[in-house]
């Protein structure tokens, strides 16, 4: 018997309507139904963009002010925030600035910050309050995005 004589004959068999067949073809589907699904709706949590808003330089960061304080010293906006936008703040005069008392440093900042907000170079800082982690925050991000 030749390779293409027991192909022909599984190809009748195959296509032979039997309750067998039919039986056997909803439990396949059936069954490879339930993960693609998982699959395909994971994508609205493992994608998401949650919230964001350009980082503040290194030196403004080891500050450890918290992320709304200096999410309105160093963003523009005030209830609604800029992502892609930041002040750059002038680090020389800062430090002279912080020389003075810890309560001062909102003032600093705000006294040496850019007039005009700039392109974020920083990249960027996500919102956790719905998602800790997804592909967007892991992707690394840098201003060519």
């Amino acid at each position: 018997m030749t390779w293409t004589r027991e192909l022909d004959e599984a190809a009748l068999l195959a296509t032979r309507s039997g309750q067998w067949h039919v039986v056997l073809f909803y439990l396949l589907c059936g069954l490879a139904a339930i993960p693609t699904s998982f699959l395909v709706f994971s994508q609205v949590f493992t994608n998401a963009t949650p919230e964001h808003w350009c980082a503040p330089q290194l030196e403004l960061d080891a500050l450890g002010l918290p992320d709304d304080l200096l999410k309105n010293l160093t963003i523009p906006g005030h209830n609604t925030y800029e992502e892609c936008r930041a002040y750059k703040v002038d680090l020389s005069g800062l430090h002279d600035l912080l020389n003075d008392y810890i309560e001062r440093v909102t003032q600093a900042i705000l006294a040496t910050r850019s007039k005009e907000p700039k392109a974020c170079t920083n990249g960027w800082r996500y919102s956790t309050e719905h998602y800790r982690r997804t592909l967007v925050t892991d992707v690394c991000c840098s201003s060519d995005y």
